[in-house]
């Protein structure tokens, strides 16, 4: 399994100096997006000829495209499947174009990443599953997965922790001793209810690993008591959710009102393959006709 410093010396010899490699492999494994200011958060400067340095480097050597969103913010992509080969990285899904709302939940992780320089994260599909199940002894079965069929051959392949959401070890390896801290991001868009669909996602992964810690991230304030009450709800149900009334909640319905108003009116940016799933298992469980009347 490549390392850390396997991976910045590597973009050091494409040319980046060893502080710009370093947020460069920061910035691609955990999000495939980044702002100019991130980069200063991540030295601890202020604006100047740093940030604007490795912005015009990214870009001039191919690496990276810069485009303008969220209002006139420059925002650039390392998109370049030979960036992504120099760090091991070649399948990594960070490379690819991201609608507008999947790109601030990538802009939205980064930044709590950067928040927590103490922490150690697990970066890459690897190694959180080596870390949980070669340290921990969780079975891959009991992570949350997908399985996704080639278009060509038919063939399937399974991979693990889908959502790329930032996962930290803190502590000593080991159930007794590590404390594992995962994070949800919320973008605003479809808002809480979605934290259910994770929460049941990750529910066996969950009781496999017995204590943990969620980290919810949101530029909304007053999403915070509803996330909470949420999962309290989901701890009180022992990592379960229960009675078919208890999934069918209001902040549930009115997640489904929400995404079917997003499907039927063709705001397709809003929607990536997570929340088109999501609606299909929604459109299943809200089937009955006093549902479709509202």
């Amino acid at each position: 399994m490549t390392t850390g410093d396997e991976r910045i010396a590597r973009l050091e010899e494409l040319g980046y100096t060893e502080r710009e490699a370093s947020f460069l492999v920061v910035a691609a494994l955990h999000s495939g997006y980044f702002l100019r200011r991130q980069y200063r958060e991540f030295l601890g400067m202020s604006p100047g000829h740093a940030d604007a340095s490795l912005a015009e480097k990214v870009v001039a050597k191919g690496h990276a495209q810069a485009f303008s969103s969220l209002g006139k913010t420059l925002v650039y992509h390392l998109c370049t499947r030979s960036f992504y080969n120099a760090i091991d990285q070649s399948d990594n899904r960070h490379r690819r174009a991201r609608p507008p709302f999947a790109i601030k939940v990538k802009l939205m992780a980064l930044d709590y990443v950067l928040a927590e320089p103490g922490r150690s994260f697990l970066a890459t599909e690897e190694e959180k599953v080596a870390f949980f199940d070669g340290q921990l002894g969780i079975p891959r079965e009991k992570m949350p997965a997908r399985v996704y069929r080639s278009r060509t051959s038919g063939s399937t392949t399974r991979r693990s922790f889908v959502d790329k959401f930032p996962i930290s070890v803190d502590g000593v390896a080991g159930r007794d001793r590590a404390v594992v801290s995962f994070c949800y991001v919320d973008e605003g868009v479809i808002a809480t209810p979605s934290l259910e669909t994770y929460l049941r996602e990750y529910a066996d992964f969950f009781q496999s690993l017995g204590s943990f810690r969620l980290v919810y991230v949101t530029t909304r304030s007053r999403a915070f008591a509803s996330a909470e009450r949420m999962f309290q709800r989901f701890l009180r149900g022992h990592g379960r959710w229960g009675a078919t009334a208890e999934r069918r909640s209001p902040e549930r319905l009115l997640a489904y009102v929400r995404l079917e108003h997003l499907f039927r009116t063709r705001q397709f940016d809003s929607l990536d393959a997570v929340k088109l799933d999501e609606l299909r298992r929604m459109r299943q469980e809200f089937r009955a006709r006093d549902t479709e009347s509202l």
